[in-house]
This record gives C-alpha cells, structure tokens and sequence, in this order.
C-alpha cells in the first residue's frame, strides 16, 4: 500500500490545479476601448479576438492595424488582465503584442505602466 500513496498524492495536485486553471475568467466578453486605434476585443475563457477599427489613413501606413488578430490570455485575476494580442498570426510580419491592464472599476480597464513596453496609460478599454 505505501508504493500507491504517491501516485496518489500526484493524482490529487494534479485534478487541484487542473481546477485552478478552469477559474472562471473575470474578464470574459465584449470590450471596446482604445490602444493607438479604436478596437473591440472578444474574450472566451483564456482565447480571443482583437478587433481594431482604424481609418484608411492608418492602415495605408501600418497594414497590421487593419486585421483582426487572435488574443491568448496569459493571467486573468482580480487585480491584473495581461494578454497577447498574435499580430504575427494575422499577417506576416506583425508583432505579437503584450498588453497588461489593471480595472479601475467593474467596467473600466486602464493599461499598466511597465518599463520598456509597448503599453501607456493612454490605452484603456470598457464593457459596452
């Protein structure tokens, strides 16, 4: 019986923190906000979509700008949303981009400070 007892143990962490990862995210469903160009952002469990609405004028100069771009979320908590937004799976060449966010209320989003990134505090995006 002592040689089952680990096996055990392994098969209760491992059903733990397959729960942990199922936590419901906070932040699913329909965003509109803006990060350099006005965008809708649909989030499904820990998957999404960016969808940006930039004018001709924009996309005429920075072609990504014009193409919806798949989105993985990588920590969805009560104080942080952080996702990357796979501009390099929409076209060729496209960065992939990381965003993070912090809520300011139930339904305002603000992006979060961080030395050397592509965010400001001039993206922010709410629940319509």
């Amino acid at each position: 019986m002592i040689l089952f007892r680990p096996a055990v143990v392994t098969l209760v962490l491992l059903g733990t923190s397959a729960l942990a990862q199922d936590a419901p995210n906070p932040y699913e469903g329909n965003w509109t906000g803006t990060c350099g160009v006005p965008f809708e952002l649909e989030i499904h469990g820990n998957a999404g979509k960016w969808k940006p609405h930039a004018n001709k004028g924009i996309t005429k100069n920075n072609p990504c700008a014009a193409y919806e771009k798949p989105v993985t979320v990588e920590m969805a908590t009560a104080e942080h949303f952080v996702f990357m937004v796979k501009g390099s799976e929409a076209l060729q060449g496209c960065p992939d981009v990381k965003l993070a966010f912090h809520p300011v209320d139930a339904t305002h989003l603000e992006a979060t400070r961080r030395p050397g990134a592509i965010t400001t505090s001039e993206c922010n995006m709410n629940r319509p």
